[in-house]
């Protein structure tokens, strides 16, 4: 009985084992398709090796020509290949004069674009740094700039990748495709019927109170919101102001705030934060 149970129990670790590999070379088979859609362009670096002759391998930059200088076979026009495509040609070119069965191997060790762009609703919209080594997902680009502001849209971004000299656009939704160097990622809008703006109360001695809409960095300082609320009217208080906050337990704080002393710089900023409520009383002189 214990032979049998053992035995049982030897081929069900063998085939957890066999899952798991194959479920690991399933991720990397995804990965790997995103990269292969690259196309080398002038200035990336590129190293190639052959199973088994260490005197094949050659590393370069890729010039104005477009192409590389290999050993035994000469110059090669590399511009506008990918990975797999220049394996496959490099393999033919010798096995055409030289090797029987050559087994090529290229990694791409630099890019030539060292950016990507993230524009549209997001809080820093601009040119992002690709890593020297590594990969970078679309959610990395767009927590680089700051992430999506309130009106964006985290389920309609487009991505614009070169690929052949045209313009290629895909959608994704989960954040979680990886970019090449020289991709565009456009964050789009929330439709108007469901954008949510995060919003203040000024109320007062304002000339405009109401509802502020705060901006996408979550604060806008204190002169800055009267500012958006057409300024102090004629009888207002413009030493003293009173902000009221709501905490995370449902209770409001009060806060008392010297005007004269913040607009001087003798007190720091104060910064109104979505939910609060600012209040200008009327002078009484």
């Amino acid at each position: 009985m214990k032979r049998h149970l053992l035995a049982f129990t030897a081929i069900l670790l063998v085939s957890m084992l066999s899952q798991a590999q194959e479920g690991a070379g399933g991720e990397q088979g995804e990965a790997g398709k995103v990269s292969d859609e690259y196309r080398l362009q002038k200035n990336d670096s590129i190293s190639m090796t052959m199973f088994q002759e260490a005197g094949m391998s050659r590393s370069g930059l890729i010039g104005k020509s477009g192409s590389i200088s290999f050993t035994l076979i000469g110059s090669v026009d590399v511009v506008g290949h990918t990975v797999p495509q220049l394996e496959q040609k490099l393999t033919e070119l010798y096995k055409k004069d030289y090797f029987v069965d050559p087994k090529i191997s290229v990694i791409i060790t630099g890019y030539a674009t060292k950016n990507v762009t993230v524009s549209g609703a997001v809080v820093n919209p601009g040119g992002v740094p690709y890593p020297d080594e590594g990969t970078m997902s679309l959610a990395q680009a767009v927590a680089a700039s700051g992430g999506i502001t309130a009106m964006g849209d985290t389920n309609r971004i487009t991505i614009v990748r070169k690929k052949g000299g045209s313009s290629v656009t895909t959608m994704n939704k989960a954040g979680t495709l990886e970019l090449l160097p020289g991709d565009t990622a456009l964050v789009h809008m929330l439709p108007l019927e469901d954008q949510v703006a995060k919003t203040a109360m000024i109320g007062g001695e304002v000339n405009r109170g109401g509802d502020i809409v705060i901006p996408p960095s979550g604060k806008i300082d204190i002169l800055s919101a009267i500012a958006k609320a057409g300024g102090l009217s004629r009888v207002a208080n413009k030493k003293e102001a009173t902000l009221r906050r709501l905490t995370p337990q449902g209770q409001y704080t009060v806060e008392t705030i010297n005007m004269k002393d913040v607009k001087s710089g003798k007190a720091p900023m104060v910064f109104i934060r979505e939910g609060d409520i600012l209040m200008i009383k009327e002078s009484i002189f």
